[in-house]
């Protein structure tokens, strides 16, 4: 079980996330620290085609981005699948998709991506991140367990919780100056703009008042409470 992370640390970690927005050279260096932060074996960050079911942007730890495309992409399509039935159940884009508590054992085993690709790895969980959501594009970060580390934990969850707003601006402004080239085409420019003129304490997918445009649906940031960061102070759970 991994140690509790303690304020400090904490403190570093999201000022190192911060540094990448600017300098995406960073995110070599800061990625795998929270990789190991999570106490995880892989972390990847994507964006994703739903609709040609691709990788758009691709960065990993643990293994090379090509090789984990390459891996993944006949997959794609029940990933995306999966990911799409979470968040149609889901209150908010803050809550990540679990397989050890979201999966049957019966629906893993009638997968062929984890019976193909994640269980011959050493693979015993993956958690997932939103980052974003439209219809035709979703981006997120995941992180993966090897069977010598175990499921995912309420600790993973909850660091990772308190992560995600952090990493979801930092990627914005990367990805706004530094991979205009991608991040221009519809629906990615939009939502990625939105989320940083219009902040808010909640995280929500205005799904419920959908517009005629894709462009126009928004995602707000959520601004973890001050008490949040006391939580990873005490022993690890």
């Amino acid at each position: 079980m991994a140690d509790a992370i303690s304020s400090q640390a904490l403190s570093e970690l999201i000022g190192s996330i911060y540094d990448c927005a600017l300098d995406p050279s960073r995110w070599d260096q800061t990625l795998p620290n929270v990789m190991d932060a999570l106490d995880c074996r892989l972390l990847a960050l994507t964006l994703t085609d739903l609709r040609h079911h691709r990788f758009l942007l691709l960065k990993t730890v643990g293994v090379e981005p090509h090789q984990m495309e390459q891996q993944l992409s006949k997959y794609v399509p029940e990933i995306h699948a999966r990911l799409g039935e979470t968040l149609a159940s889901l209150p908010s884009l803050d809550e990540p998709h679990v397989v050890s508590r979201r999966l049957t054992a019966a629906q893993i085993e009638a997968s062929p991506y984890h019976q193909e690709c994640v269980k011959p790895a050493g693979i015993v969980d993956i958690m997932q991140f939103f980052l974003m959501h439209t219809p035709i594009h979703l981006a997120g970060f995941a992180v993966s367990r090897h069977q010598q580390q175990g499921i995912i934990t309420d600790r993973e969850i909850e660091l990772g919780k308190l992560l995600l707003p952090h990493l979801r601006r930092a990627v914005t402004i990367s990805w706004i100056c530094h991979r205009w080239d991608i991040v221009q085409h519809r629906g990615v420019r939009s939502q990625l703009l939105s989320s940083l003129v219009a902040p808010s304490r909640e995280a929500d997918l205005s799904a419920s008042r959908p517009a005629a445009d894709p462009c126009r649906w928004r995602w707000w940031q959520r601004t973890p409470s001050p008490n949040v960061e006391k939580r990873f102070t005490g022993p690890a759970m």
